[in-house]
């Protein structure tokens, strides 16, 4: 944080200096992954989101996936294709309306992002063990709070 009192700094202020610590933690993460990467599958950020977004979510199809990025079928489906070259995930057509492929992560993709998730929580532990304990609740309870209203 800057040496201003954030009380007497803009809302604008608070804004880019808040920027700025999502940036650099974003970017932490992302070298996170690829000093992961260096042993695994090197994926980009779109493949990655979608592999996370499997590992949270479950099984889905193509379509589910798109409209939750908000992001064109075509594009979806590249994306599969590459993640299913990497033997990162499994796509299967549908018996009953073979227009609905249904993707899932494959063994190697949830070793890979079980392995991701660790790189994660033990840099997560690393940010709270710097926080006093009643600090690391204010500060989860707020991570919950932004969470919930960028949803």
């Amino acid at each position: 944080m800057p040496n201003n009192d954030p009380k007497k700094l803009s809302l604008e202020d608070r804004a880019k200096d808040l920027t700025d610590i999502l940036l650099k933690l974003t970017n932490k993460f992302q070298s996170l992954k690829c000093d992961e990467s260096r042993s695994g599958s090197d994926c980009n950020l779109r493949e990655l989101r979608v592999l996370n977004f499997l590992r949270q979510n479950g099984p889905s199809n193509m379509r589910g996936i798109a409209e939750y990025f908000d992001i064109a079928l075509s594009t979806v489906t590249d994306i599969v294709d590459r993640l299913v070259r990497k033997e990162l995930v499994t796509r299967e057509w549908l018996k009953e309306d073979r227009r609905v492929v249904k993707v899932e992560l494959s063994k190697k993709g949830r070793k890979e992002q079980q392995q991701l998730l660790d790189l994660y929580i033990k840099f997560s532990i690393g940010v709270l063990q710097s926080l006093c304990e009643e600090d690391q609740n204010t500060f989860l309870i707020l991570m919950h709070n932004i969470s919930q209203a960028v949803e």
